[in-house]
This record gives structure tokens, sequence and C-alpha cells, in this order.
């Protein structure tokens, strides 16, 4: 047994533990074959780089009384047309409708809000900008907000005019499109399929990852068809698991 298959196999065992959250250890993983998955499932001509993506994307919750807090999507893919937020389950089990109707109410809009900017939703520059504003805000990690704030400033799709104090940045952007997508084990069946297709743009399941991957051109060496292999191998084992078939 390989390194590699050591990893996964530890993965699988421990995904089992009641505590355990696969998610939060596994993303790396889906991270790793990220660009190709969405140049793939998206038909672009672009090719995507690491550079493109931002973990754990705050999304600020609310703009009343100056509230800086807010949420977190797994990933975002800054391409130059569209902007993926992208959510991972490694469960259907963990599939909050919930949740998935509040993001899309905050991307798309919530027509039953009292507040206009909550009815309108959030475009491109109003993300980029609450991120400047929860920078500044009196209890947030400066240091790492600075950092986010540097990966957004490369990100295609976007320009910035900071003035001379650094502190107020015009933003602008090239598009308006954003799309939310959930990475599934398994495409949902029975009542959650509706409820699910109603607030997102796009299912991918882990059918189509492992199809993507496998045929994908980038990850022809040695090293990267046993990262493909052990990978699809976990995936498979994620989407035969009881609790997945709903």
């Amino acid at each position: 047994m390989n390194e590699i298959e050591e990893i996964f196999n530890l993965l699988d065992d421990w995904r089992k533990l009641p505590a355990y959250q696969l998610e939060r250890r596994a993303d790396i993983f889906f991270a790793y074959f990220l660009p190709e998955i969405v140049k793939e499932q998206f038909n672009l001509e672009e090719k995507i780089n690491y550079s493109q993506i931002i973990p754990e994307l705050p999304l600020r919750k609310t703009k009343r009384e100056k509230k800086y807090r807010s949420v977190k999507v797994d990933y975002a893919v800054f391409t130059d047309k569209t902007l993926y937020l992208i959510e991972l389950k490694t469960t259907l089990n963990s599939l909050d409708i919930k949740q998935v109707e509040k993001l899309k109410n905050k991307i798309k809009g919530d027509s039953n809000s009292n507040e206009e900017s909550e009815k309108r939703g959030k475009s491109l520059e109003d993300i980029i900008g609450d991120i400047y504003d929860i920078r500044y805000s009196p209890n947030s990690n400066k240091t790492k907000y600075k950092c986010l704030i540097d990966c957004l400033r490369i990100v295609p799709g976007v320009d910035y005019i900071p003035d001379s104090s650094g502190k107020k940045t015009e933003i602008r952007v090239n598009h308006s499109n954003i799309e939310i997508v959930y990475i599934l084990p398994v495409s949902p069946e029975s009542n959650k399929k509706k409820l699910v297709y109603d607030h997102v743009d796009k299912v991918i399941n882990f059918f189509e990852v492992r199809t993507t991957i496998t045929n994908s051109k980038f990850f022809k060496s040695k090293r990267g068809q046993k990262i493909v292999k052990h990978f699809c191998d976990a995936l498979k084992r994620l989407e035969e698991v009881k609790n997945n078939l709903l």
C-alpha cells in the first residue's frame, strides 16, 4: 500500500465516525481537480488556474445596523464571464434545503425581504465591496482579510482603482453573472430533487466528477494517475453509501 492509498483509506475509515466532517478534509482534493471540473461542466474555452479559486469566500449576511457577520461558500471560481459559487456535500443527508434556499435568496434576491438590498440580491461588485467593509470592521482579522483582498486583485472579471489612501477602492466588474453550483454524491431524487433544482443553477454529481478527471489530459503523469485512481475510488464508495440513496 502506498502513501496516497493510505491517506484515502484513512479518510474512508474516519468518515464513519459520528463527529468527523469529511467535507472539511476532502475539500483540498476537490480543489485540486476543480479547474478541470468547472471547465468541462460549463464548456469553457478558457484555462482556469488555481489563482482563480478562493475557498471559504465570505458573503456578508446583512448590512442592517452595520453588522459584519458572514456566511462562507466552499469555493468561489472566478472566470472572465461568470462567478461560480460552489458548495460541496459528501452526503445528501448534509444537504439542508433551507441553507440552499438562503444562498439562492442572498445571491438572486429575496422578494419577501423588507430590505431593498436583500430584495435585489448581490452582484459581484457587492460581494467584493462587502469584503472590503468586513476587513475594516472592528473585529475582523485584518491580516487574513488583506490576504483575501490580495487574492481578489488578480482574479478575472474585476478591475480595481484604489484611491491615494488605499482604504477605498472603486470596483469595476466586467460581468454580472453569478451561478450557484452544488457538488453532490448522487443527483437528488424524490422530494429533494425539485427543491434543490429550484434554488441552484447546476448540480454536479460524483459520477460526473469521476468522468471528467479520468478523461482529463492534465492528470496523465504516473503520480497524477495514482491520485486520480484513489480519488475516484473514494468518490465511488461515497456514491454507494446508504444515506445517499434518498
